[in-house]
């Protein structure tokens, strides 16, 4: 098993037109991106001193997938992939910019960085769908764990020390010039993915794929891939678009599909809540280090990187384990984990014990995230692929804002304690009651 999870990631990585430049391109934007919320955090409070700033800033960020997701999807799935993902990369370059620009010419404006924290965030509403959907198209379906896994563990593992090197430049170069550099980042994105090739066999075998869950699972054999991309000569984008209903209908399709498939909607359901009391407690990680624990930013950074790290062991892992051949019970059981570790954080007043269960936290969400995307590409058409993760993101995501809210006033009315104490119970029950649902308990792929 070893040497198979070895070798899929030495293929994975010899893709120099496939995997690999969207894979560089990933971890690079990724590292821009953190630099861009350390950044504007610092430079909003430290000039406003205004929490309530920072949570306007924060809800931005989620207000466009909410609102434009299921247009996004639908547009992505309309269009080349990868030439969307480069137009996405150049706009959010540019307008990133506008905050350091706007900064030297007329100084600190809240509803600039507000309007610009809003703007990146349609455009990356668009280039998610994309992203997610682009994968089965330049990875075989065998190698999809692995590709995802391997994907989620260095965006950790660059996140991490993202976070550590945006406060370097912070002091360096100061907040807003900082930002320039996560400028730079989304044009080396779109270099990378300007290498991309898309295999032609690859498109076709993913757009005859169909979803395969529960009882009636069935195995995708070699022999059925040749079959099903032999009749395929044309272009699939191109005879795709020949034939295409009006867009309103494709913007109901991503969710058409979703109610249709009851496992891949009680997935979507299960993440909701899932991200609603995972928001709940690590958003307001700070608060627990500095008010529970009673220290400061140092320990803070360290126990972030415990958990990046715990996350990018997870998603490595995920390969090994074969996990989509149990996805159902697998996400049900790193959540009831998770859980079980949130709580446990505010049983003992102890920073090593605290670290250790980030750890575990850390490892369930990163073989979940992993596992949970490679579930939705493996089962879901090509064709509807980008529909699907954008109408999956407007479901899973719509509870976050809620929980920033519901957090805060939790805190601020009942303290810390209580705050984490709501969330490892709350997420406790979602895995208990998923496991009455029968579709998600279920689902699988098997290859």
């Amino acid at each position: 098993m070893k040497a198979r999870l070895s070798s899929h990631f030495a293929e994975l990585l010899n893709q120099k037109r496939g995997f690999l430049p969207l894979l560089i391109g990933d971890i690079v934007s990724t590292t821009g991106f953190a630099v861009f919320l350390v950044s504007t955090n610092y430079l909003v409070f430290t000039t406003t001193y205004s929490a309530l700033a920072i949570t306007y800033v924060g809800i931005v960020s989620f207000v466009p997938t909410i609102v434009f997701g299921l247009f996004a999807g639908a547009f992505v799935d309309r269009s080349n992939r990868r030439h969307v993902m480069i137009i996405c990369d150049i706009a959010r370059a540019l307008i990133v910019a506008i905050i350091p620009i706007w900064m030297i010419l007329k100084g600190f404006d809240l509803t600039v960085i507000i309007a610009v924290a809003l703007l990146v965030n349609v455009f990356s509403t668009i280039f998610r769908p994309a992203a997610r959907s682009i994968m089965p198209q330049i990875v075989q379906t065998s190698w999809i764990q692995d590709a995802n896994g391997l994907m989620s563990a260095l965006e950790s593992l660059a996140n991490s020390a993202s976070l550590a090197f945006g406060g370097a430049m912070i002091v360096a170069l100061g907040a807003s010039l900082s930002l320039f550099y996560n400028s730079f980042t989304y044009l080396i994105s779109a270099c990378m993915i300007f290498l991309i090739i898309v295999p032609s066999s690859l498109v076709s075998e993913r757009n005859n794929a169909r979803p395969i869950q529960g009882p009636d699972a069935i195995p995708v054999s070699s022999s059925s891939r040749s079959a099903a991309t032999q009749p395929s000569r044309a272009s699939p984008e191109g005879a795709e678009r020949s034939r295409r209903p009006p867009f309103i209908s494709d913007v109901r399709g991503g969710m058409s599909y979703l109610l249709r498939h009851k496992g891949i909607l009680e997935m979507t359901l299960f993440a909701s809540a899932v991200n609603f009391f995972f928001t709940l407690s690590f958003n307001f990680l700070v608060v627990y280090v500095t008010r529970f624990l009673f220290e400061g930013g140092f320990v803070y950074g360290i126990l972030l990187a415990t958990y990046s790290f715990g996350s990018a062991l997870g998603a490595l892992i995920i390969g090994r384990l074969n996990a989509l051949r149990y996805a159902g019970k697998a996400l049900i059981t790193m959540d009831i984990i998770y859980g079980f570790s949130t709580l446990s954080m505010i049983f003992f007043r102890n920073t090593f014990f605290a670290g250790a269960m980030l750890f575990v936290t850390g490892f369930s969400i990163g073989l979940t995230i992993a596992l949970y995307f490679s579930v939705i590409q493996t089962l879901v058409p090509a064709s509807i692929l980008g529909r699907v993760v954008s109408a999956d993101e407007v479901g899973s995501y719509a509870s976050i804002p809620l929980a920033q809210i519901a957090g805060g006033l939790l805190i601020q009315t009942f303290g810390i304690v209580k705050d984490f104490e709501i969330a490892g119970v709350g997420l406790i029950l979602t895995g208990l009651i998923s496991i009455l649902l029968r579709d998600f308990r279920r689902i699988r792929s098997v290859d």
